[in-house]
């Protein structure tokens, strides 16, 4: 089990390494189409979720743990709390235009492992923060909104039609992180936020994993935005 979650930090350490695979050409719209579109994939307003998190690494290997993460849409701040499936706490801090850990215990004890897990979060749960560029279709109808970041890094909004959604981010005309959520037959709680009870985030870098995670609760922890 250590070595499992020793190979879960790195893998969350490593820089990016994927295949040239750049954005795909686009149906052009305005890009005065409404920005709800844009957003509907991300919550808002202020929610808990506990997560189980199932992780592939390399050579097949398989690590469990659960997160329970805090996100506020209004103030863009993450608590996030890592724990084994026992409870012991992994890992516990706070993102709030900077990080402030509360607890790690080796190997989660290191700043890069920090960022890496606060950034993977961040890329679920909020929009991107960089100049919407260009909204279109996809060749398949996809609804598509094309942010570029201030470090160049290109990041595709994809609403697939059946309710699925799809977060591409693109740097040096590679694909560096992906995350698929995939739609549930109800809403969590209210009626127009649509929680997707799975969500797959993968990334290829010196030490590859993809994280599944499995929706267990979803509360809203104040009146919404």
């Amino acid at each position: 089990m250590k070595r499992l979650l020793l190979l879960m930090c790195i893998s969350l350490v490593g820089g990016s390494c994927s295949p040239n695979v750049g954005p795909k050409p686009l149906t052009p719209s305005a890009l005065s189409e409404n920005r709800y579109d844009c957003h509907s994939p991300f919550p808002h307003g202020e929610w808990q979720f506990v997560h189980a998190i199932e992780g592939t690494l390399p050579h097949d290997m398989k690590t469990s743990a659960m997160g329970i993460t805090e996100i506020s849409s209004r103030e863009k701040t993450v608590r996030c709390v890592l724990m084994t499936v026992e409870g012991f706490v992994l890992f516990d801090g706070v993102w709030d235009q900077e990080i402030k850990v509360n607890r790690a215990v080796q190997p989660f004890d290191s700043p890069a492992f920090a960022a890496g897990l606060m950034n993977d979060i961040r890329s679920i749960f909020f929009p991107p923060k960089g100049k919407l560029t260009q909204t279109g279709r996809q060749e398949n109808g996809a609804h598509v909104c094309r942010y570029r970041q201030e470090d160049k890094t290109v990041v595709d909004v994809i609403t697939g039609l059946n309710g699925e959604w799809m977060i591409h981010h693109y740097k040096d005309n590679r694909l560096i992180r992906s995350v698929h959520a995939y739609p549930g037959e109800k809403p969590v709680e209210e009626i127009k936020e649509r929680i997707p009870p799975r969500i797959t985030l993968s990334t290829d870098r010196p030490v590859a994993y993809t994280l599944n995670f499995r929706l267990i609760q979803a509360e809203p922890v104040k009146d919404r935005d």
